[in-house]
């Protein structure tokens, strides 16, 4: 039977590159929704009636509306699709970094090849038996991270490797 150890992965550097991103994406949007509220308030400075003149209060209305809806759609798609995965990924390098951690040593059962969407994140799903291997009970759940290069674990292996609650380290 083939023994392999993982080691650690997760690094310090992969954090600070991720607020990195961060910082940057949040930057971008709060220049778009800058962008929005300037347009707003210039359109509400020209609608402004100068006496009995209401010519301009429907196309200023239309106008707030649709920029509104405009840039408020693209912030909140832009915050969905581009910040919130790298905020969740911000989320569980920073739960790695404290609590605690567990030496789990076992045999392979499978490896999953296509990837599992969980907590905002993709993992390959990894099941150990860590006991008995004809008994089902002793098989346990745990998650690789995507992002990081995949280690070739073959059924049968046995391994031994950092966890952090049901995730790899």
């Amino acid at each position: 039977m083939a023994e392999m150890r993982i080691e650690p992965a997760h690094t310090r550097e992969m954090y600070d590159e991720n607020q990195k991103k961060i910082r940057s994406l949040r930057l971008r949007l709060a220049a778009i929704a800058l962008v929005g509220v300037v347009v707003i308030v210039a359109v509400l400075i020209w609608r402004s009636p100068t006496g009995m003149d209401r010519s301009r209060e429907k196309p200023a209305q239309f106008a707030v509306t649709a920029v509104t809806l405009l840039f408020g759609g693209a912030c909140l798609f832009y915050r969905g699709m581009r910040l919130a995965p790298l905020t969740a990924y911000a989320r569980y390098l920073r739960e790695l970094q404290s609590g605690l951690t567990r030496e789990v040593e076992g045999v392979v059962v499978r490896f999953a090849g296509e990837t599992s969407f969980r907590e905002g994140l993709y993992f390959y799903q990894l099941v150990l038996n860590v006991g008995d291997l004809r008994e089902e009970k002793d098989e346990r759940f745990f998650y690789w991270d995507a992002l990081l290069p995949r280690p070739q674990l073959e059924p049968g292996m046995h391994v031994s490797a950092k966890a952090h609650g049901n995730d790899l380290l």
